[in-house]
Formats: structure tokens, sequence, C-alpha cells
């Protein structure tokens, strides 16, 4: 069941992260068995549109974990597939979507991480506001789905703020023992 030929989403990631002109926006790691998106705005904005026909960094990170990749650290975009190397390029036949429905036995890629992270998904992801002609349940149930995403986002972003104050009381010790 191996194909010859990799998916050209695969095919295309994988030069995107290759080409070295873009290196201080994505790269490989430096032992090459992942990559990074350093900027993900930058990314979006200037490389995605180049590769695929769409600027949204989200719909980029669930293309990835529909293929399996995971991420790595939670305070950076860095992603790794076992079959995804820098100058393996022939290992990328070995990389499968998964069928829907199938169970998901690798964690999936979070969405957010940082505070930064979020302010840049909700800017290219939100969806408009439901048309008032939109049915009433669609609307709810739109409503209901922001409301979720929101206070996810809020604990996210409470949490970071937390370990700011905590790392700004850090500094301000440090200073104060200087």
């Amino acid at each position: 069941s191996h194909r010859s030929v990799p998916a050209p989403f695969l095919t295309k990631t994988f030069h995107l992260v290759d080409d070295s002109s873009t290196d201080d926006v994505v790269s490989w790691s430096e032992d090459g068995t992942t990559f990074i998106v350093w900027r993900p705005p930058e990314f979006a904005k200037d490389i995605l549109p180049n590769y695929f026909k769409h600027n949204n960094f989200s719909s980029f990170v669930r293309q990835l974990n529909t293929y399996g990749f995971r991420k790595i650290v939670s305070d950076r975009w860095e992603f790794a597939n076992e079959y995804f190397r820098k100058g393996q390029q022939d290992l990328l036949c070995e990389i499968h979507r998964r069928k829907t429905g199938q169970p998901n036995t690798m964690q999936p890629i979070r969405q957010t991480s940082t505070a930064e992270d979020i302010l840049w998904s909700h800017v290219t992801t939100t969806s408009p506001v439901p048309s008032p002609r939109a049915p009433h349940f669609t609307a709810a149930v739109s409503i209901c789905d922001e409301n979720e995403r929101l206070r996810r986002d809020n604990c996210i972003l409470m949490s970071e703020l937390s370990r700011l104050r905590r790392l700004n009381d850090e500094v301000l010790l440090f200073v104060q023992n200087q």
C-alpha cells in the first residue's frame, strides 16, 4: 500500500522548508529531524501563498495533523514526522493521510500555545458573524462554538500572563540584587 509519489501537500511542504532563502521564517531544525516556523505571520503572508492556494496558518497546521505530524514543544511551532527528514525527500512516500473516523493514536497538534499564537490564530481563522438571515439554530451553534473557543483562548492567555508576571518578578528581584 506504499505510494510511489508523495501527496502534493507533503512535497510542497518539504520544498518550502528546504528553501534556505526563507530560513529566518521557516527552517529545518539543527539535526534535520523537525522543522520550525519561526515567524507564523510572515510564513502565512509571504510563504504559504507561494505553495498553496491560501495564506491560513491554522489550515496548514490542520493539514499537517492529518498527515501525522506532531508539535514538538509548546512554546514554538516545531513539527515532526518520522518520515519528514532533511535531505530525504524519498521518505515522503511513507507518509499517509489519516482517514476521517480513524482513531488518532498521536496527539493532535495544538493550535495555540502562546498569546501571540492565539492572537495570530484568531486573526487568520475568525469566521464572519452569521448573517441575520441564517437559520436560528446555526447562529446559536456558531455562538456557542465561538464562546467555547474564547473560553479556551482566555484560559491560555491567563496562563501566559501568569508566566510573564513570574518572569517579571524574577527580573525585578535580579535587578534589586544587582
